[in-house]
């Protein structure tokens, strides 16, 4: 009948520690010529180590956005890398694969901030200025501390608003 499954997820963010919490979710959609459909289905997961070692695994049903969350706890102990979870959703009997990667990484949270504030744009051979002001996360001034910057330049074009028939830039 020309339909097909679209799936789609992703997770809450982008490095997790051992001990952590994780939050990821998998979305389908049934694609055919009149458009798309939420569609109803089951849904299986399953948390693999670096290793392929099974870690966690359950079941569940989309939900009427024809979504399915998963929360779970990654292991206190285990080992650093990409952790993969992976989905099977049964929709109208036929199965169909998502597959999520988790990176699993030692590092430590951030104990301090820098903000940087300096116009969007410069022109060449013009001067531009910026400030950086860094404190400590509980609040503390970091004086005297020590700071290495670089700059990129890039070419880019210009339209002007209302004027889409304009370009200004390199050419292409």
């Amino acid at each position: 009948d020309g339909r097909r499954v679209k799936t789609w997820g992703f997770s809450d963010r982008g490095v997790y520690k051992l001990g952590d919490p994780a939050y990821a979710r998998v979305m389908a959609r049934e694609l055919h010529k009149e458009g798309m459909d939420i569609p109803d289905g089951e849904v299986s997961w399953r948390l693999r180590d670096p290793q392929g070692s099974t870690i966690r695994e359950g079941t569940g049903a989309l939900d009427d956005r024809g979504g399915f969350s998963v929360e779970l706890e990654l292991p206190e102990e285990g080992a650093l890398g990409y952790w993969d979870l992976n989905y099977t959703l049964t929709i109208d009997g036929d199965e169909h694969g998502y597959y999520q990667s988790l990176p699993v990484k030692a590092y430590r949270a951030p104990s301090f901030r820098v903000d940087l504030s300096a116009p969007e744009a410069g022109l060449p051979g013009a001067e531009l200025r910026a400030t950086a002001n860094g404190r400590y996360l509980f609040g503390a001034p970091m004086g005297g501390a020590e700071a290495r910057w670089s700059a990129l330049i890039g070419e880019t074009s210009f339209t002007p608003e209302g004027r889409d028939e304009y370009t200004f830039g390199p050419r292409f």
